[in-house]
């Protein structure tokens, strides 16, 4: 008898053993296929990059290979749109695994250097990740595994919600951002600062409460640059998008977070994408920010997508990241006349008032430039007592290009691209920079001829842009696109259409020297040296030229009259 009950016992304790076993292996087991998935997606994507590289600089197929990086598809062609679907090879990636960064990365002919760079993100869905860089120069690299640090309520108080943000974030920050972090900051300021801003044209996109005030008229108008006043629109996720070509300037007007109260400081950068998020630069120098470092970025034409990312990183076991059209809540934006948030600093760190010292009035309203943003960063856990949002405080600053406004009531003109190709070192893009400044504008962005009546004389272009170079003369456009290139088959090829609104075309007449077109009123349209053509109309001209070894440019001449173009 006594012998069954310790036979029972042991059962028992055997039972134990295995479920227990059981229990802690079954995750183990989870979390290494969640790893081995994000390795392999790494090793997948970068060798398709490697092989869409090699591929271009052989010249395989007498073309362009890249990547499309959400599905792992190697293709061929200048662009995945553009791209010979017959020819896609897939490197897959698994479904646990979610990509973000560069959405694709093509490289050119010869010399195998990528048309985009930055990071590509991949992702898995335990928040481990892994970065793959892709360089300038075509150098790919990648990071090891970087895992978000979860850690129990103790920890969470000691860390200044750094550490415990990642509770957070890995099941309900989302939904806690949206709902209540708004009303957390103690205004409607970081609800897309609706309240103090509603009298300006240029408000935040998203303010569906300010419908009737004339914010979705600047949503909807389809000309960028109008009015000649506007700088940007904050879009319903927190993307700035520029409506005029402009400089801005970055300001770093303070930042401080700790790991822990009282711990060892962490340090924050700061990153800026012109283009939405697929490409990132470092903003300045890349190093931890204190506050009083500057940085302008130059030319950016109307529909720039501006996005800030923050970063902290405490040693190699806790990072954050952060970008202001994430919508998590991490990010605040204020504007020209809001209150500040009267969030209270953590521990003894400086407080966010002390941060935004110089851009407060007297009645403690923001008092910057009407056309200027502060972005405040928030890295650790919100709606608790470190979440005060001075991890990283930075104001934008946008300043208009003289002569780059383009208005209604004088003459303009605008440039579209019906083809563009590149062959080679060819590096010709949709974009149009003006004049010896190089204004760029966008691709059907309005250029002023005139303002205010007075004629545009730019006295000189710069040749060696990477799209069309234009010079306003007296009467005339000159356009060049800039050849150059060295043998063995490179050459740019671009149809461009000339529009003009509030003017009529006169003729057209042929540059000289080096810079001339080849035989460009024959009538003989093809891709060869003597392909060059310009067809005229009432109010817009059809240039195409082809560039190898000289420039191509060529003289559209306008005068003032009335116009049918919209």
């Amino acid at each position: 008898m006594k012998r069954k009950s310790f036979t029972a016992i042991e059962t028992l304790l055997t039972i134990g053993v295995i479920a227990v076993t059981t229990g802690v292996s079954i995750p183990m087991y989870r979390n290494f296929q969640i790893r081995t998935d994000l390795d392999l997606a790494t090793e997948q994507t970068i060798q398709a990059l490697r092989s869409a590289q090699v591929r271009s600089q052989a010249g395989e197929e007498d073309a362009q290979w890249g990547v499309w990086t959400s599905d792992g598809i190697l293709f061929q062609g200048e662009t995945y749109s553009l791209r010979n679907p017959d020819a896609d090879e897939e490197y897959p990636i698994p479904s646990t695994i979610s990509v973000s960064g560069l959405s694709q990365v093509t490289f050119s002919r010869v010399d195998g250097v990528p048309q985009y760079v930055g990071d590509i993100i991949l992702e898995a869905i335990n928040g481990d990740q892994r970065t793959i860089t892709v360089s300038a120069d075509g150098v790919l690299s990648s990071t090891g595994i970087e895992s978000p640090v979860f850690s129990d309520d103790d920890d969470d108080d000691d860390s200044g919600a750094d550490d415990d943000d990642d509770d957070d974030d890995s099941g309900s920050d989302d939904d806690d951002d949206s709902g209540s972090d708004d009303d957390d900051s103690g205004s409607d300021d970081d609800d897309t600062v609706a309240d103090d801003d509603s009298g300006d044209d240029d408000t935040v996109a998203d303010d569906d409460d300010d419908s009737g005030s004339g914010d979705d008229d600047d949503d909807d108008d389809s000309e960028p640059t109008e009015p000649c006043e506007d700088r940007f629109n904050v879009s319903s996720n927190g993307t700035i998008e520029t409506t005029g070509t402009v400089d801005a300037t970055f300001k770093a007007l303070g930042s401080e977070i700790t790991y822990g109260a009282g711990g060892p400081e962490i340090q924050v950068t700061v990153e800026a994408s012109t283009d939405g998020g697929s490409t990132w630069i470092p903003l300045f120098g890349g190093v931890d920010i204190d506050g009083g470092e500057e940085q302008v970025i130059e030319n950016l034409p109307s529909g720039s997508h501006i996005v800030l990312r923050f970063k902290g990183r405490h040693r190699w076991f806790w990072q954050k990241t952060y970008k202001s059209n994430d919508q998590t809540g991490h990010v605040e934006v204020l504007r020209d006349g809001n209150s500040p948030p009267d969030y209270q600093p953590y521990a003894n760190q400086a407080s966010l008032e002390s941060f935004l010292q110089e851009v407060i009035d007297d009645n403690g309203k923001i008092d910057i430039g009407e056309y200027d943003v502060v972005l405040l960063g928030e890295l650790g856990t919100l709606r608790t007592a470190s979440s005060d949002f001075q991890d990283a405080v930075v104001l934008i600053e946008f300043r208009q290009k003289a002569g780059s406004c383009a208005g209604t009531d004088d003459p303009r003109f605008k440039i579209d691209f019906e083809r563009l190709e590149n062959f080679g070192t060819g590096n010709v893009s949709r974009s149009v920079y003006v004049g010896p400044q190089q204004i760029r504008y966008t691709e059907g962005q309005w250029i002023p001829l005139k303002v205010n009546g007075v004629t545009i004389v730019d006295g000189g272009l710069v040749e060696t842009v990477p799209g069309l170079a234009v010079e306003r003369r007296n009467g005339a456009v000159r356009i060049l696109l800039h050849g150059s290139h060295p043998s063995g088959g490179s050459k740019e090829i671009v149809d461009a259409r000339i529009t003009f609104d509030g003017a009529l075309v006169q003729g057209a007449d042929n540059d000289v020297g080096n810079n001339k077109s080849e035989s460009p009123f024959n009538g003989i349209i093809n891709d060869g040296p003597g392909g060059d053509e310009v067809t005229l109309g009432t109010v817009d001209a059809l240039y195409q030229a082809k560039v190898t070894i000289l420039d191509d440019a060529i003289f559209i001449n306008w005068l003032e009259g009335s116009s049918d173009s919209g």
